[in-house]
């Protein structure tokens, strides 16, 4: 595979500007070379003319956390409270269990502020998958 690499580097910058009927030659000795199929040479041709730096991925940044300490505490409380529901249902479920546990002190109520409280009202189904 490293060698295939090298191939389409070396001939990569002189397909980008080659005529068609050039660009045609240039993809048979390709395809005799590395075995590839016409259609597979020319996209690792383009794609190495356009690529900048390594062929490795970039690591992406993790995205933040939506919810704080505190609100996940008190989440997966009230998601064990309620039988373990998907985040869809728990998001849907979450106004009617809210005042029920506030009210029964089934939360720890140190951690439930009006903060924690409008987070947890706010609570989104496909962000639960992820906290």
């Amino acid at each position: 595979m490293g060698a295939r690499r090298e191939i389409t580097k070396k001939h990569a910058a002189e397909y980008a500007k080659a005529s068609k009927k050039a660009k045609g030659v240039m993809l048979d000795q390709v395809v005799a070379t590395t075995g590839w199929s016409r259609a597979n040479a020319r996209r690792a041709l383009t794609a190495a003319f356009t690529r900048k730096g390594p062929a490795k991925a970039v690591a992406r940044k993790p995205r933040s956390r939506t919810y704080g300490y505190d609100t996940l505490k008190l989440l997966i409380q009230v998601w064990n409270v309620a039988g373990r529901p998907s985040g869809k249902y728990l998001a849907a479920t979450m106004p009617t269990w809210l005042p029920k546990l506030e009210q029964h002190r089934e939360l720890e109520l140190t951690r439930l502020n009006d903060h924690t409280r409008a987070q947890l009202l706010a609570v989104s189904g496909r962000r639960l998958t992820g906290c």
